[in-house]
């Protein structure tokens, strides 16, 4: 079997907040240059140069409205407790993928996301909800 590597797909990331040199390096494959990117999607989560997982959670928190509208849009008349599964078995996997990786960092906009989805399935607008229902989102993956 032979390895082979599409040029035009394939892209180079370097890690750190001090690159001053590193634009005028070339990195090239069999004498083809490869393109220097800030942030690379890799399996679904964003990479930065910085070492910022932002774009990642942003992007998880993107999909996982995406996913709460459909899911309410649907199944307006289900009651509390099968919302709640369908959350857990939705929602909550989209919000905590990857957060192996991100969730040393600030998690404020994923939790404010899952708040939002369980407000709207309990009708509640600002009471404490944590007390009800929080799973910890960053071990469930």
């Amino acid at each position: 079997m032979e390895w082979t590597v599409k040029i035009n797909r394939t892209k180079v990331i370097v890690f750190g907040t001090n690159k001053r040199g590193i634009r005028n390096f070339n990195f090239t494959i069999a004498g083809n240059n490869i393109e220097i990117v800030d942030s690379y999607k890799y399996i679904g989560v964003y990479f930065s140069s910085k070492g910022s997982f932002y774009k990642a959670r942003s992007h998880l928190v993107s999909q996982a409205r995406k996913a709460m509208y459909l899911l309410y849009k649907q199944q307006p008349t289900f009651n509390n407790d099968l919302q709640l599964k369908l959350v857990d078995h939705t929602i909550s996997p989209i919000l905590s993928y990857g957060s192996k990786l991100w969730s040393y960092e600030n998690t404020d906009i994923i939790e404010k996301v899952h708040l939002e989805c369980l407000r709207k399935i309990t009708k509640v607008k600002r009471a404490p909800l944590p007390i009800c229902y929080t799973p910890n989102l960053a071990a469930t993956h």
